[in-house]
Order: structure tokens, then C-alpha cells, then sequence
């Protein structure tokens, strides 16, 4: 990650990706790869939702495979991707650390 900032309640938070991060196979790594990540994560078929992930909108209603539920994980361009909360977290960038 190159930089973060958040909505001041916390809630809204959006990760800027460093430039010339590769892939083993030497494609970048853009905002559309973690997207695909949450979404491997939250799989239904996965038994239990990562902690890091329960706070992010959408999450627990796409688990369960609820209709229409809406992610809160949004790709705004090659490099951003914004994530809405459910409850604020001062926190949420040191999670996305290890």
C-alpha cells in the first residue's frame, strides 16, 4: 500500500496501491486483484469469514448468499479501491499489514 486516508467517522476507507508491486508471474498488482481477493475470501463455500474482512458493508449478506446484497468494496481506479464500513475502525489499515 502507497498511502490510505478515511472519512472522519472512520467509516469510508480508501488504499492507494504502490507502483511496481509484481505478482510471482510479474503482472502488477492492481485495485482488481483485491477486490477478487475479498471476494475469495467471503466465498459462501468458505466456512467462516476472515475477521479483518466482517466490518467491511455487504460482507455477512454475501456469505450467506442473501439477494441483492451489496458489497461495500469498491475498485475506483487501476491503483484505489475504497472500502465502507459498518462501524468505524480508526484501525482498519493496520489489519490489511500481515
Amino acid at each position: 500500500m502507497d498511502s490510505e486516508s478515511s472519512s472522519p467517522d472512520f467509516k469510508l476507507w480508501t488504499f492507494r496501491l504502490k507502483r511496481g508491486v509484481l505478482w510471482s508471474d510479474g503482472s502488477p498488482l492492481i485495485a482488481q486483484n483485491v477486490l477478487d481477493g475479498v471476494l475469495r475470501a467471503i466465498d459462501p463455500g468458505v466456512r467462516a469469514v476472515p475477521d479483518t474482512l466482517s466490518n467491511i458493508e455487504g460482507v455477512a449478506q454475501h456469505h450467506a448468499r442473501e439477494p441483492g446484497a451489496s458489497l461495500g468494496v469498491r475498485v475506483i481506479s487501476e491503483r484505489l479501491v475504497e472500502f465502507k464500513l459498518i462501524r468505524p475502525d480508526p484501525f482498519f489499515p493496520l489489519k490489511w499489514l500481515d
